[in-house]
């Protein structure tokens, strides 16, 4: 839970910012998209962890990376599988040290709103290939 709370907090913060400074209240519109794909992602990968990694939830993305190499013909896995990087808290400290440098943080609002949306439509997306390449475990009654 922290770790999807850090998420909309420093996106807030972003949002909030480019208000105050900027007095643009249409960056409040952006940030309403973004917090709306922000949550849609937390529920559709919160699925996909159950659905991959239940019971064992640190080894979510290894099953998924596993899962998304063996379908790298799948553009939409493809994208997924190499840019899922871009989203880590530990990459996004130097997302946001490059967009400050160059004063474009709007741009980073913007940005991060349409990534927050291809999040959660990759996350379902993959969500719903895997249950169907899985095998049924429910057994047919014997005739």
């Amino acid at each position: 839970m922290c770790d999807n709370l850090y998420y909309v907090f420093i996106f807030a913060g972003l949002t909030i910012g480019l208000v105050r400074s900027t007095g643009n209240r249409s960056y409040l519109l952006w940030g309403g998209f973004m917090l709306f794909g922000a949550l849609a992602s937390f529920l559709a990968t919160g699925l996909q962890r159950q659905q991959l990694a239940s019971g064992r939830p640190e080894q979510y993305l290894a099953l998924w990376h596993k899962k998304a190499d063996s379908g790298s013909s799948n553009p939409f896995l493809y994208l997924g599988r190499h840019t899922e990087f871009i989203i880590r808290r530990c990459f996004l400290p130097y997302v946001f040290l490059f967009f400050a440098i160059f004063h474009i943080m709007n741009w980073l609002l913007i940005g991060a709103t349409v990534g927050a949306n291809v999040v959660w439509m990759i996350a379902l997306y993959s969500c719903l290939t895997f249950a169907q390449a899985r095998p049924s475990t429910v057994s047919s009654p014997a005739l």
